[in-house]
């Protein structure tokens, strides 16, 4: 059987895409801290920048590059920046924005942008990584989705729901296509969990009364999903692709 071993992503190049805070940015920091040579990329320059320099800082190997997702140009760049440190072995698609409307107040405008980044985002990326993946020896793509619109449903965020399960679609999609190429491509479903984005959206109490909702009775810390993106991008999920798998604190078990 499979395990995870210290170092776990020795040798490998991870992208990751919206790293410079909250999920992407845990997630950046546990593949370095398991070995990987990290490529933060955000639309958030200075942000991203530190990032990258903290994890240099703490003996780890990182770089950033400016990545808006919806820029054909910019992912080949940033793509090319990874063969050139003999990758890329892994991409995590965890860009993402979020708009509140539901479905008769939601803007086309909205609708659009959601959809840009998360969705047509994500189609770029795969569509550029995969070749360069594949001309690297094989590895995994792991694109955080959401339980709403991968498991569940609710009245608002209709651009939100709709790019997050379509990412998943997709995902699966590529993990049917390329298994044999040596790509495995799997979806992790968070839960509520602590970002800035919560805050941003003034969300803070009512995220932590939900939360405390679940049969674990809290949050996330984005930590504990980087957990799970190690796990599906390292070798002890050898087997795994085409999965979705759920990190909700219990709540789509209820």
């Amino acid at each position: 059987m499979a395990t995870m071993p210290a170092g776990a992503m020795q040798g490998r190049v991870a992208l990751v895409t919206g790293s410079a805070r909250g999920l992407g940015e845990a997630i950046a920091r546990r593949f370095a801290a398991e070995g990987a040579t990290v490529v933060v990329s955000d639309v958030r320059e200075e942000l991203g920048e530190a990032v990258a320099t903290t994890i240099r800082d703490s003996g780890g190997r990182a770089s950033f590059h400016a990545l808006d997702v919806t820029s054909p140009d910019q992912w080949s760049a940033v793509v090319g920046a990874c063969r050139d440190l003999g990758g890329p072995h892994v991409l995590v698609n965890n860009a993402f924005v979020t708009t509140l409307g539901g479905i008769e107040d939601e803007t086309l405008e909205g609708w659009h942008r959601t959809l840009d980044v998360v969705l047509t985002g994500a189609f770029l990326g795969m569509n550029a990584c995969v070749p360069a993946i594949r001309e690297a020896g094989g590895g995994s793509i792991v694109s955080i989705g959401s339980i709403h619109g991968g498991a569940v449903a609710d009245e608002g965020r209709v651009a939100y729901q709709a790019a997050k399960g379509g990412l998943s679609a997709l995902t699966r999609a590529v993990a049917v296509a390329h298994g044999k190429d040596g790509i495995r491509a799997n979806v992790i479903l968070p839960g509520p969990m602590d970002t800035p984005i919560v805050a941003e959206l003034g969300f803070v109490e009512q995220q932590r009364a939900f939360a405390a909702s679940l049969p674990l009775g809290r949050q996330a810390d984005p930590a504990e999903v980087a957990s799970a993106a190690l796990f599906l991008a390292s070798d002890a999920a050898s087997f795994a692709t085409g999965a979705v798998l759920t990190v909700d604190g219990g709540f789509t078990a209820v």
